[in-house]
């Protein structure tokens, strides 16, 4: 792969087709290994800098699930990552173990129809938090919606059953024909700040205007390839290449995982949590430099010094300004778990799936 700098990536596969090493003007991964059902077991980051193994549970016990990750800087042993799994009888986690934080437990409770109905987190002192969650508005029955969160509870509306029209707490919300928000009158820091939202004939987001202000461009397959939030323009070149503001931003990946980026020509490697989320962010010798912690719902509970990214929450764009993230498809705002656009396709279950939020409400 050539980047529009110049520079030229090559990737070695073994005879599955998976990723085994990734080099370029650096070496992003020396050596990539897995088991014989193709899940990563290791995978080496820079010139022998990271350590990360995975191992995973027998497939008699808990099906074969991802039972920890340990990363480790390899020239002086120190650990940067230890997180363990475990769960319930039909999979859900029930409890994400973080060694290196306290040691610090995540726990999950779910109910009849694995909805996530509480989560917490209990050892150490960063990001500590409770929250309930129940379903089933009284108003509203049998659409699986999350009626509170945290004690805050949600109204939806009477002609998209899935659209949160306001919350106890005051916020409010406004939607178009097809569903999509299309005003946010929501609380952040001191005050309630308001924002229009507009949508193209395909309802794509194309612009914020109010207490942020945001345009963003899609080519003809509908990839962003432009996005301007608050006068500062960012231009996207796939996955792999960006510039805002003259600062140019690369990413590296060995298959799907993002394992690296170079921000104006500083290496960071970035190591990920189960769900891709960015966890941790390294130099180029692998010493730490920073690390996030996250809610069930995806809002950030705790950061130490800069990812150097905005790829956070499940490896996706966060927009800071506009307090909401960018799934490709659709935005999502993680403070109240939904996304602002509807999908158009509902699998039928017994799980009650809601167009507007994510996987039956089991967001882990």
């Amino acid at each position: 792969m050539t980047y529009p700098d110049g520079e030229v990536v090559t990737f070695d596969y073994n005879n599955n087709m998976l990723p085994v090493s990734v080099d370029g003007t650096s070496v992003y991964a020396q050596t990539i290994a897995y088991d014989s059902a193709n899940r990563m077991i290791q995978m080496i980051r820079g010139a022998n800098k990271i350590d990360t193994v995975f191992t995973y549970n027998n497939w008699n016990v808990d099906n074969g699930r991802l039972q920890n990750i340990t990363s480790t800087q390899v020239s002086t042993g120190d650990p940067l990552q230890n997180l363990t799994y475990d769960y319930d009888s039909v999979s859900n986690i029930e409890t994400i173990v973080d060694s290196l934080s306290g040691p610090q437990t995540q726990a999950f409770t779910y109910d009849a129809l694995d909805r996530l109905t509480n989560s917490s987190v209990t050892g150490g002192t960063d990001g500590l938090y409770t929250e309930g969650y129940t379903y089933e508005d009284p108003n509203n029955p049998n659409t699986g919606n999350l009626f509170s969160k945290n004690g805050v509870t949600y109204t939806y509306s009477t002609t998209h059953k899935h659209a949160v029209t306001s919350l106890s707490n005051g916020n409010t919300y406004g939607y178009d024909q097809n569903g999509n928000m299309t005003s946010r009158h929501v609380f952040e820091g001191t005050q309630f700040k308001d924002y229009t939202l507009n949508y193209d004939a395909e309802n794509r987001l194309v612009s914020v205007t109010g207490a942020a202000t945001a345009s963003f461009v899609y080519d003809g397959d509908g990839k962003q390839i432009k996005a301007t939030v608050n006068g500062i323009t960012a231009v996207y070149v796939g996955n792999h290449y960006e510039v805002k503001n003259s600062i140019v931003t690369k990413y590296y990946f060995a298959g799907a995982t993002r394992i690296a980026v170079r921000k104006d020509g500083t290496l960071n490697f970035l190591l990920s949590d189960h769900l891709g989320s960015s966890s941790v962010t390294t130099d180029a010798n692998g010493a730490k430099t920073a690390s996030a912690l996250y809610k069930a719902f995806g809002e950030t509970r705790y950061t130490l010094g800069s990812l150097n990214t905005d790829y956070k929450f499940t490896g996706q764009r966060e927009e800071a300004s506009l307090g909401i993230y960018f799934f490709n498809a659709r935005w999502y705002d993680g403070s109240l778990g939904r996304f602002l656009s509807p999908d158009t396709i509902v699998p039928t279950s017994t799980r009650r799936w809601s167009s507007g939020g994510r996987r039956g409400e089991n967001h882990l």
